[in-house]
């Protein structure tokens, strides 16, 4: 392995860890040399020799340490103090019974935990050590070598798929987010795209919130990917477009609604909690305790709860840096929302549901006759491929392709529409492609559109839908705003889409969105059914559900007047399904009858 370190301000480390190494670097035989170097949790903490290495990659000039402590041959440990070379601040490091280390910041945070061991990174041949010394082209020849056996992957494909994931992603979750840029690479990154982190090069640019993901085979330029963040817009991947390209098209956000202080949820700010007579509280902050808990080799990562019951906040709940304003991505819970703005559309009688929509491109062609119901109810005909197996569809359109709008639209057809249910995120980005040209064609017409139609309308004054590098919103995927807003929505629609004394969406759109499509019982309108319980079996019938990946959920159930927001990095599908199944029916008991 090749370890690249740099720091002067650490006491001559470099000679001494040289010295501590020169046997075995010297040695022609390392058949008894075992386990070497190990990856502990991501590409920044190495352990070897009985010691850990925390350090800060930067493969463009030079790597610096933050720290290093030794555990002995034993394992066994007192806690030790540890300056952060990065930070200036003490923090400390402990190892429990386990062999789990942690380690602890001078506040009582813990930083970093993991047990001792994990991946062996590779055969060893040499160890050196370099100082502000750019790959050469062996060192990359071997990380390819190293990583395509290991990858089992398509490397030429999916190195750019990851990259775009993630410089969208970190841009997201620091600058729409505001969250911890470690904790977002670290946790909620990097386990995404591995083997990418083994390789990758990260540039976080907090003056100009701009995020570059190089990799360490293929370099910058074409071989990079960049996102950026605007006021009002959020993170845009700058695929095949340069930033000039993207400030050019014309945009400024409304004014940020105030909404008042002293009025309680779903109208108000006031932040108290409803103490509802009949709750039995014990029970509801057990249940929420568990919700949050990380069993034994599992990953469950919630960040939110908010449980609603008749109209007022019972209980809501935050972990890992979220706070009750922080905007948090709804993945394909974005969908509903997409839904809801063709409903206000079809409402105002400019959108037909049984008519062609107003797609582009689509007119006199073999798509003509694919109604707006088809786009809403996922059955339009086209091809799809959203398995995450190999080539996929939705990380196409949304990781390599700047005009996500005409990658989707100009999909084949390959069934007549209303053979059979097919789940796409190019379908609802095609629903949105029929949004946006109806309300003006423009990214700024469509922005105000859902701004001032739907989200200030109910009282949603802190999210918005990102837009693609063309201008386009993402209907499909990318919409982000604060757990009591992602609750407004569902609060929407648990009152038939009334809103004080205002109809925003008309009482039989809800009920076509809440009912069984021709080809599913368990979808309707771009909403998830619970129809006989198929979802959650011990969970009201008439239950209904904006779903996205990694776990977000707004559950509404209208016979228990109860809306739940869930939120989190839950990357297992079952585990998802069975943390939010425990959550509904832990409130379901607490709630009275």
């Amino acid at each position: 392995n090749y370890l690249y370190y740099s720091n002067p301000s650490l006491n001559n480390w470099t000679s001494n860890l040289h010295k501590n190494l020169q046997d075995w670097i010297n040695l022609e035989d390392w058949s008894n040399i075992n386990a070497f170097a190990y990856q502990l949790k991501t590409n920044n903490e190495l352990f070897y020799n009985s010691a850990v290495l925390h350090y800060e990659p930067n493969m463009r000039d030079e790597s610096q340490l933050l720290w290093s402590v030794s555990l002995g041959n034993t394992f066994s440990m007192q806690p030790q103090f540890i300056t952060n070379h990065y930070t200036k601040l003490q923090e400390v490091i402990v190892q429990d019974d386990g062999h789990q280390l942690h380690l602890i910041s001078t506040s009582g945070k813990t930083l970093w935990n993991k047990k001792i061991g994990g991946k062996i990174l590779g055969k060893i041949n040499q160890i050196d050590f370099y100082k502000n010394k750019n790959m050469s082209a062996f060192i990359r020849y071997f990380l390819l070598c190293l990583i395509i056996p290991l990858s089992g992957c398509d490397l030429m494909e999916d190195l750019p798929v990851g990259k775009g994931y993630s410089a969208k992603h970190l841009c997201s979750f620091i600058f729409t987010s505001g969250l911890d840029p470690d904790l977002v690479q670290n946790t909620f990154v990097a386990p995404k795209v591995q083997p990418l982190p083994w390789i990758w090069e990260l540039n976080i640019d907090n003056a100009h919130k701009k995020v570059e993901v190089r990799d360490l085979i293929f370099g910058g330029g074409a071989g990079s990917a960049t996102a950026v963040y605007s006021e009002g817009k959020g993170c845009t991947l700058l695929v095949d477009q340069s930033l000039e390209s993207l400030n050019s098209i014309p945009f400024s956000p409304l004014p940020t609604p105030v909404l008042p202080a002293d009025e309680a949820w779903p109208y108000g700010a006031d932040i108290s909690l409803s103490e509802e007579e009949g709750v039995d509280f014990d029970h509801l902050r057990n249940t929420l305790n568990e919700a949050f808990s990380e069993p034994k080799d599992e990953s469950v990562l919630t960040t939110a709860v908010l449980v609603a019951h008749r109209g007022k906040l019972i209980a809501e709940r935050y972990a890992l840096g979220v706070q009750r304003d922080t905007r948090l991505p709804g993945w394909s819970m974005t969908k509903t929302v997409t839904g809801t703005l063709a409903g206000i559309l079809v409402d105002d009688g400019i959108l037909e549901l049984d008519e062609p929509p107003p797609i582009p491109g689509w007119a006199h062609t073999d798509k003509q006759n694919i109604t707006l119901q088809h786009l809403l109810h996922m059955s339009s005909g086209l091809e799809v491929n959203e398995d995450y197996r190999g080539f996929s569809d939705v990380t196409q359109m949304l990781y390599r392709e700047s005009d996500q709008y005409d990658y989707a639209i100009n999909q084949p057809i390959v069934a007549p529409p209303y053979t059979e249910f097919k789940y796409s995120t190019a379908e609802t980005n095609r629903l949105a492609a029929a949004i946006q040209a109806a309300v003006g064609g423009t990214q700024q017409a469509v922005y105000d559109f859902y701004q001032q139609r739907l989200f200030h309308a109910i009282d949603i004054a802190n999210a918005f839908i990102e837009f693609d590098a063309s201008g386009n919103f993402v209907g499909g995927a990318y919409g982000y705003m604060p757990v009591r807003d992602w609750a407004r929505i569902g609060q929407l629609y648990l009152q038939k889409g009334r809103w004080k004394d205002k109809q925003i969406l008309s009482e039989d759109w809800v009920e076509f969105a809440t009912s069984p499509s021709p080809t599913a019982d368990y979808y309707g309108a771009q909403v998830w059914l619970n129809t006989h319980g198929n979802r959650w079996p011990n969970v009201p019938d008439d239950a209904y559900s904006l779903v996205g990946h990694q776990g977000q959920r707004v559950v509404v159930i209208p016979s228990r007047d109860l809306v739940v927001v869930r939120t989190g990095v839950t990357e297992d599908r079952d585990l998802q399904n069975r943390v939010m199944n425990q959550l509904l029916e832990g409130i379901l008991a607490a709630l009275p009858q």
